[in-house]
């Protein structure tokens, strides 16, 4: 404590350049904070699903038309979901749409046919109510739906008496089993409506989907200490015994891959996260470079107090250690206000980038924020403190309580701040061509022909909420 409160007061003396090196550090520590909660809330954690690591998406493979999307045959995955060893469970989906009539102005519903299986896999179950059964999973069977927590609340108001009762989709009375939890995880925030039978999705008619068309998307649980190497292995035996038991089939020469399914969603956003973070990281470094060349500016000043210091019995350990705590200090306040200046930014990159990110998506700092914020706050103290300390403890002593030896005693402090700042230079010169060679190739990019004219073009895509969720995760 004696040490915190020397340090407190020689910062207070130079109030100037403790808000300038504050401020400094403050915004750096930010920017690494804010881009950190939006990494981690859409590339660390995009879901909310229990045990997210044993999950694991089935996609099709064909190389020679160029296809790898989940887009699964009805056909195939049953011989998966009846063959596979490496699953503990398995289920199927497929989007679908559904309009509802009735109780207000029709409106168009994302829906997801789902196997009786898919929710348990997940593990996730209807909030009210219950999970479609075996019987209803079956071909012409009962007309049963589980809504969405949201739909509930905005188009019934949340009445219990919903479920059991009857609502008109697609023109047809079909009962509510069930109603989801709130804020389902992505991709499934934006599904309004789940119906059973997977096998009667909408487009296609039955003899399509027995012929092997693909359009659905099977995610399975891994069985403990099974490897993804072990399932890519176990679904190639099935797709070669598939292909010669029906070699006529429409998917007998695509070969089906596990991808963890975590990964599957988040793939086409690293790279660009990546670079985010390269790019913060010499933001927060060449603050660093500049408030230690602010540290070893105030040493000139300080080297006859440093040097009455060591002359009454003070180590060099000692002298070290106190501007390793004025470093301390000052950077834990910085980084309090860097807490700051990023629940700003988040709240500005909510309201900017909002439509492209996944429903129910909300941008804040949690624990691992907080706990890498502190991480950070530690390695900026080291970074600016250490270099100012050494060269600090380094003082001669009676040089230093000469007058005459004023100008000369800062010497190798002086070579030090201009190594900082040739870094400090280096590090602006390989962002500044960095973020250059990035918006020149965005422009390029803006300018490239399409390969067909667009003027005057328009198109429709059926099933739109598939299509947006391909998209957003660059399936295609």
């Amino acid at each position: 404590m004696s040490d915190f409160r020397q340090a407190v007061r020689a910062l207070g003396k130079s109030p100037a350049f403790t808000i300038v090196a504050v401020l400094t550090i403050a915004v750096g520590i930010a920017a690494n904070t804010a881009l950190f909660s939006v990494y981690d809330r859409l590339v660390l954690n995009p879901v909310t699903i229990p045990h997210p690591a044993s999950l694991v998406a089935i996609w099709t493979n064909n190389p020679q038309i160029n296809l790898s999307a989940p887009a699964i045959s009805w056909p195939r995955y049953e011989e998966i979901r009846e063959q596979a060893r490496s699953f503990s469970s398995i289920g199927d989906s497929a989007f679908d749409n559904f309009t509802l009539t009735g109780n207000g102005d029709p409106e168009q519903l994302n829906g997801l046919r789902v196997s009786g299986s898919f929710f348990p896999t997940l593990g996730i179950l209807p909030a009210v109510g219950r999970n479609f059964t075996a019987d209803e999973d079956v071909p012409n069977g009962p007309a049963v739906c589980i809504i969405s927590h949201e739909l509930w609340q905005t188009r019934f108001g949340g009445r219990a008496s919903l479920v059991s009762e009857t609502i008109t989709l697609n023109g047809q009375p079909w009962q509510v089993v069930g109603i989801m939890p709130p804020r389902l995880s992505p991709p499934f925030g934006q599904v309004q409506v789940f119906a059973p039978r997977v096998f009667e999705v909408a487009g296609l008619t039955a003899q399509q989907v027995q012929n092997g068309a693909g359009y659905s998307q099977p995610i399975a649980r891994l069985k403990p200490g099974v490897s993804l190497q072990q399932v890519a292995a176990d679904l190639a035996a099935i797709g070669r015994a598939s292909k010669e038991r029906f070699p006529t089939r429409l998917d007998a020469n695509n070969a089906t891959i596990p991808l963890m399914f975590v990964s599957s969603l988040v793939s086409n956003l690293e790279p660009t996260f990546y670079t985010l973070i390269g790019a913060v990281s010499f933001v927060l470094l060449i603050a660093c470079a500049n408030v230690a060349s602010l540290f070893l500016g105030r040493l000139t000043a300080r080297q006859k107090e440093i040097a009455v210091r060591q002359a009454i019995g003070a180590t060099r350990p000692r002298v070290v250690k106190q501007f390793l705590i004025e470093s301390l200090v000052f950077s834990i306040v910085a980084g309090g206000l860097g807490l700051l200046l990023a629940l700003w930014a988040l709240s500005a990159i909510q309201s900017i980038v909002a439509p492209q990110l996944p429903p129910n998506t909300i941008l804040t700092l949690n624990w691992r924020a907080l706990a890498f914020t502190g991480g950070v706050t530690l390695v900026t103290a080291l970074l600016v403190g250490l270099a100012p300390a050494i060269q600090a403890s380094r003082a001669q002593i009676v040089e230093a309580l000469k007058d005459s030896a004023r100008g000369s005693s800062g010497e190798r402090g002086r070579r030090f701040r201009a190594t900082l700042i040739v870094a400090e230079v280096a590090l602006s010169v390989v962002l500044l061509v960095g973020s250059s060679l990035l918006l020149v190739s965005f422009l390029r990019l803006q300018r490239t022909h399409p390969g067909f004219e667009a003027k005057g073009a328009a198109s429709a895509i059926k099933n739109q909420p598939f299509m947006d969720d391909l998209l957003e995760t660059g399936r295609c």
